[in-house]
């Protein structure tokens, strides 16, 4: 019976600890041993493949979503001297976006649209998401079984 109040009792610990946060470090630390040691059909960590985040941090720093495009081809602007050999974004540009007037330029309208088109033009290789919709098959005459 004490062996079960002991494992009780470390569950609890461990379930507090985690939930204020103190175990974040350790558990970030365990991870990258895990992918180092671990991953034996994985291939070798490398730096030649970077992810970029819109994460809570992005959005507290530049403002809620969706951001102009004007702020989007500023980041390639910048990342482009990375000199990246491909770009994707997992994001779908569905519509075109508004110009606004921006009282620095002398009341002119900004095309953030042209603005990200540029810096997707001095990019090697961009990657852009799609949506489709798929035809419906009685419509085309393709015969279901």
């Amino acid at each position: 019976m004490h062996t079960l109040y002991v494992g009780l009792g470390l569950t609890l610990l461990v379930v507090v600890l985690d939930a204020a946060g103190a175990l974040r470090g350790l558990e970030h630390l365990l991870y990258d041993l895990r992918a180092r040691w671990c991953q034996f059909a994985a291939p070798p960590v490398t730096d030649a493949l970077v992810h970029v985040n819109i994460d809570d941090a992005a959005l507290e720093a530049i403002g809620r979503w969706p951001w102009p495009r004007g702020v989007l081809a500023a980041t390639l602007d910048e990342l482009r001297r990375a000199e990246p050999a491909a770009v994707a974004f997992d994001v779908i540009f569905s519509e075109p976006s508004e110009p606004s007037i921006v009282r620095e330029l002398g009341d002119e309208p900004v095309d953030h649209d042209a603005q990200l088109e540029r810096a997707f033009a001095g990019l090697q290789q961009v990657i852009l998401a799609a949506e489709f919709e798929a035809a419906d098959r009685r419509s085309t005459g393709c015969a279901t079984t």
